[in-house]
């Protein structure tokens, strides 16, 4: 007897129109027509029953039935790999999961049409055990208003989730308004996250902020404009929104982080886009000890400075202690409460707001300097001017085509500890430097 993954399945199905749900690690399927889901088929063992009628048999003739013919994939016994894209699967889990909009809502998620009443009964107990520890989750985690609930959706667990748990938090991965993937969040009965898990292909999600958030002030060039943030995880992200009253981005890496900001920097130079009004973006830093989570942020920065775009580099202050990797907002919500953290947040924005007001005050002092023909003149300098440099300048200065204009810039960013300031390109570029003076610093 042949054995078909969950993937294959669904797809053929899909391909064939045939309405589906995932539950558990059955698949139920409206095979007939008739408006209920009665086709139970469970590709871990190969078979499948009409709940209807009683009637069953091999996955294998059911497809061939309906005339799909998928391909058979590995032996029935072995867990099936998520394979690399699973987009349409994401896209099946989301939309078969409870979409549940307050904490005290019954269960009104997918249908449970071809149980028997006792195992309904047992299967809205689950779905109502699945949502309590979301919401309890979610509170943990400090997003107790309602609205973050309304953001997710729940969903339960399969074979593929960790051992222990009880619900599936789910977020959708978008790519022009569409669902290219989600992101899982595995949570226990303790309302505590086990695993994490992105499925199909990576994107991002706008979230809005509470309806009765009060938006901070801002000052500078953010005042005039607005501000977006644009953060790494689920959790850092919301409770960084919910604080300042800001809609904001969630990229769920920092690898997302660089690429949107670089999709912003492409989209601001299309002719359609000049001169469109674009909210200045706070980068929600991830203060890791490794420090991936400040270089990606500040190569985000750097790419839309380039494009003429506003941004500020928010990192959280050197009080949070976070954990054993570094710390971040969602550790600033913990350790210092919902008012703690609308401070920390706001002395953070009035510093960057205030030094790119600087910076832009200064702005044609710079230009001036590097714009000077003669090579001594120019190198002699940059040294004062540097510290009102913003990225795009910075990075003008390290291609200076003198070496003793490269060396004084870097020289000047170590002296102030803005090294981190300098993308990766110019960073592996004075690597290479030929210049021994350049090269060695």
């Amino acid at each position: 007897m042949n054995a078909y993954n969950r993937e294959t399945i669904v797809t053929a199905l899909a391909a064939a129109g045939i309405p589906y749900q995932i539950l558990g690690r059955e698949i139920e399927a409206d095979v007939l027509g008739t408006g209920h889901k009665t086709h139970k088929i469970n590709p871990a063992k190969g078979v499948y029953l009409d709940s209807a009628t009683g009637a069953g048999g091999t996955i294998e003739g059911l497809l061939r039935a309906m005339d799909l013919n998928p391909s058979p994939s590995v032996a029935q016994d072995q867990p099936i790999a998520r394979q690399t894209d699973n987009s349409q699967l994401a896209r099946t889990l989301w939309n078969n999961a409870w979409v549940c909009k307050t904490p005290h809502e019954l269960y009104s998620g997918p249908d449970l049409n071809g149980l028997s009443a006792m195992n309904k009964g047992a299967r809205r107990a689950q779905w109502q055990a699945a949502k309590d520890v979301t919401v309890q989750y979610l509170f943990h985690r400090g997003l107790e208003d309602a609205h973050w609930l309304g953001q997710v959706r729940i969903g339960l667990p399969d074979r593929f989730s960790p051992e222990g748990t009880r619900a599936v938090m789910i977020l959708p991965m978008r790519r022009d308004g569409n669902i290219c993937g989600i992101q899982q969040t595995f949570i226990n009965d303790d309302g505590q996250k086990l695993d994490r898990k992105m499925l199909g292909r990576k994107g991002v999600i706008r979230l809005p902020p509470p309806p009765e958030a009060v938006p901070m002030p801002l000052s500078g060039t953010a005042q005039e404009k607005g501000m977006l943030l644009l953060g790494e995880g689920f959790e850092t992200t919301a409770v960084a929104i919910q604080a300042s009253g800001m809609p904001g981005i969630v990229a769920y890496d920092v690898g997302g982080v660089q690429k949107w900001a670089m999709e912003q920097a492409e989209a601001a130079h299309k002719p359609a886009n000049l001169g469109t009004a674009v909210p200045v973006i706070g980068v929600l830093v991830d203060r890791d000890v490794n420090r991936v989570g400040q270089r990606g942020a500040r190569d985000a920065i750097s790419s839309l400075d380039e494009a003429g775009l506003a941004a500020r580099y928010l990192e959280p202050s050197t009080q949070i202690i976070g954990g054993p990797k570094g710390a971040d907002w969602a550790d600033a919500r913990q350790e210092l409460g919902p008012d703690g953290i609308r401070v920390a947040l706001t002395q953070c924005m009035d510093q960057q707001n205030n030094r790119a007001a600087y910076r832009e005050a200064h702005s044609h002092e710079v230009d001036a300097a590097l714009a000077l023909p003669d090579d001594h003149r120019r190198a002699s300098g940059i040294a004062a001017v540097v510290p009102y440099m913003s990225p795009r300048q910075i990075n003008s200065a390290l291609e200076d085509p003198y070496w003793v204009v490269r060396l004084n810039t870097l020289y000047t960013l170590q002296m102030a500890g803005r090294t981190e300031e300098i993308d990766r390109t110019h960073a592996k570029n004075l690597v290479e430097d030929k210049i021994p003076a350049v090269h060695t610093r």
